[in-house]
């Protein structure tokens, strides 16, 4: 599988062109280590007032950190589903997708779609 990438020298990241999956892989963990999850202070400010009420920072902390690891992620949307179903479920990722740090880079924010996306396939009413 490859993709297609333009990186920004900014994050520590820079590559331009074709990338294998064990290349994105780990561009996707150095990406992460330079850019740390913001505070839930910072990511309630860049969200509209109905995603966050359905917000669970930690949770999304925890995604993000461990974006590459199935089994955490499987864990993290059993805890949101557990907290409040599929609404959170879907809040947390629309958060994740769309306000964390991945929302800036666009390889990053299809890594994390895809994982959650396949991780989080079966925990309740979610499907990939």
């Amino acid at each position: 599988m490859e993709h297609c990438v333009q990186l920004q020298k900014s994050y520590g990241c820079e590559y331009s062109g074709l990338l294998s999956t064990p290349q994105l892989h780990k561009i996707t963990k150095k990406f992460i280590k330079n850019v740390p999850y913001p505070s839930q202070e910072v990511m309630e400010e860049r969200m509209a007032i109905d995603t966050y009420i359905k917000y669970q920072h930690d949770i999304c902390k925890t995604i993000y950190e461990n974006i590459l690891n199935a089994d955490e992620i499987k864990k993290c949307g059993e805890k949101l589903w557990k907290i409040g179903g599929y609404y959170t479920m879907n809040a947390n990722f629309y958060a994740i997708s769309n306000y964390s740090p991945f929302a800036e880079m666009n390889v990053t924010t299809g890594i994390a779609r895809l994982y959650m996306e396949q991780g989080w396939d079966g925990v309740g009413d979610w499907r990939a």
